[in-house]
């Protein structure tokens, strides 16, 4: 019996899509958006049009992956807090 196996390229692709989406919507929800509302934003994620293709983005990736890219999203403005609270400040390193 034949064993399925998975090409290494469709890891990397959908791990291209992931950072490319994130990065195109980094800072389009608010820290408190992300937190409060999540299924809302995980549905918009989910939702989104490629204009090229046409093609919706939780037609391409599973729920953990969609659910990486609100994660990714929530650290980026957790970061961004943390680095304006730290500015100026002797944190010793």
């Amino acid at each position: 019996m034949a064993t399925k196996t998975t090409k290494p390229e469709a890891t990397l692709n959908k791990e291209n899509i992931i950072s490319r989406v994130t990065a195109s919507l980094d800072g389009a929800f608010s820290e408190k958006e992300i937190i409060e509302r999540r299924r809302s934003v995980f549905y918009q994620v989910a939702n989104l049009k490629s204009p090229q293709t046409g093609t919706i983005l939780g037609s391409i990736l599973d729920a953990d992956e969609l659910g990486t890219i609100v994660n990714n999203l929530l650290d980026l403005q957790q970061s961004r807090k943390l680095t304006a609270k730290l500015k100026g400040v002797d944190v010793g390193f």
